[in-house]
């Protein structure tokens, strides 16, 4: 199982590969060419750009506006899939046609761990790029350190209307109360599921069994069970799901669990909390109980997407990433999207995604908003939606043309529904060291069937709190 979680793979990394280190950086190499040459932006004291409902005002015409026939220079560093990379061509392509008095110099990074140790390399060598993209489960230790600068001026000045998009996802970018990056594209977690399996096991669709109020935990594990069969290198498997810490929160609260005391103040671990127990027992069960889901000797030489992609697994709980689930599976059979099954304490979410911030140390922060809210404005988001990239951050967005979207999947309800029920994640500035540290090598144990649960949550604690304390 994907245990990464990596904000640098894809923001809604469902773990399908990038096919080599050489094309991949050749793809960048390429991307960054382009941008250079087209991405450039207009007047300071022009708009913004139109949102969905408005115009977007200037803060400050006369610090936005450049000296006749000198531009502004921004270092962007970012980093994405190929997928993304086209579509930053076409935005940055918008973006100079709106400001042609800024030139973007593009800075493309490596995705996962070395992409934010370099970011936090160049702010301690004093070399920060003026904007920059991040993910989640990397926020709170960025902003700790205070990197990103505050936002909150800027949306007052320029009126910026942040109720026409997910409250979920701008929450998830507030450090202490302050915004400190714009919504890029959001995410939760959500099942894919292989229809055509389902109907030559007879199983009831997630969808439908939803829809009757039967789709609960046991109704997950009976249809895991069904759709489970044959052995060896052969095996089709029942389930799957993610094993990094942030996307199995959705299964941690639906069991009205929790990590932290308080994950809305995320000072002291709880995981020995019953629920969150009872929710790590039922996952590590999945594995080694039922054994409907392949265990980590089975997916370290074969990774759920690939046995989803290949038709041999029934069920995925994993991100919203449409158009790669499009492209790998290409109408060699018949897959959809439904809904997580409730827990105990019914359907809860997790607000997933990317952002993007301004440096606190750069001197063209004006400048450097405009390009947060054109991302975030509807025609940044529309190009998102043209490629399938995640949820639209824009609500009228995604509940519009993002809806509409010819299958498959055939239901993307669920995906909103989600998004609905979702919280951010705990804003923890020690969170990635506690995963490293406390968290995934007792949750290894449990996986393979070595602890149970509760012995895995008291050793987590022990070890986390310990780190949190000495912090």
């Amino acid at each position: 199982m994907d245990r990464s979680g990596a904000p640098g793979r894809r923001c809604g990394d469902t773990g399908s590969p990038i096919s080599t280190r050489r094309q991949l950086l050749r793809s960048l190499a390429i991307v960054g060419t382009a941008l250079l040459s087209a991405a450039c932006a207009q007047s300071a004291s022009q708009t913004v750009s139109r949102t969905a409902a408005s115009t977007i005002t200037s803060r400050s015409s006369s610090a936005r506006t450049a000296p006749a026939g000198k531009r502004t220079a921004l270092n962007v560093y970012y980093w994405g899939s190929l997928a993304e990379q086209q579509c930053y061509k076409a935005l940055h392509a918008g973006f100079e046609q709106a400001h042609p008095s800024i030139t973007l110099q593009m800075n493309p990074g490596v995705g996962g761990v070395p992409y934010y140790q370099k970011l936090e390399a160049m702010a301690a060598g004093g070399t920060t790029p003026d904007v920059f993209r991040l993910a989640p489960n990397w926020f709170a230790s960025l902003a700790a350190k205070q990197l990103p600068a505050t936002l909150d001026p800027y949306v007052a000045a320029d009126k910026f209307p942040l109720k026409q998009y997910w409250s979920a996802l701008v929450q998830s970018w507030r450090y202490n109360g302050k915004l400190l990056s714009m919504p890029e594209i959001g995410n939760v977690l959500v099942l894919l599921y292989n229809v055509d399996l389902f109907k030559k096991a007879g199983v009831t669709d997630p969808n439908t069994a939803d829809a009757a109020k039967q789709w609960t935990w046991s109704a997950f594990v009976a249809a895991a069970q069904r759709l489970t069969q044959g052995n060896g290198a052969t095996k089709q498997f029942g389930c799957s799901f993610i094993t990094a810490i942030q996307q199995l929160l959705p299964w941690i609260w639906s069991a009205g669990g929790r990590l932290f005391a308080d994950d809305a103040h995320p000072t002291k671990l709880d995981m020995s909390d019953p629920h969150t127990v009872a929710a790590f027992q039922w996952l590590a069960d999945l594995l080694n109980k039922y054994r409907v889901a392949p265990p980590p000797s089975y997916t370290a030489t074969i990774s759920p997407n690939v046995l989803f992609y290949t038709g041999r697994l029934g069920m995925y709980a994993t991100l919203t990433d449409l158009g790669t689930v499009r492209q790998q599976i290409n109408g060699k059979f018949n897959w959809d999207v439904g809904p997580l099954p409730a827990g105990p304490a019914g359907h809860v979410n997790f607000a997933g995604g990317a952002g993007w911030a301004l440096a606190n140390t750069s001197r063209v922060h004006d400048q450097g908003w405009l390009v947060l809210a054109y991302i975030a404005s509807k025609p940044g988001q529309e190009q998102y939606v043209s490629r399938q990239l995640e949820i639209p951050v824009l609500k009228t967005l995604a509940t519009g043309a993002w809806l509409k979207l010819s299958p498959p999947p055939v239901h993307r309800q669920p995906i909103l529904a989600a998004l609905h029920e979702a919280r951010p994640i705990p804003k923890s500035p020690q969170m990635l060291q506690l995963a490293a540290q406390a968290i995934n090598p007792e949750l290894d144990l449990l996986w393979s069937g070595k602890v149970d649960a509760k012995t895995a949550m008291a050793a987590i604690d022990q070890k986390g709190n310990g780190l949190l304390h000495q912090s």
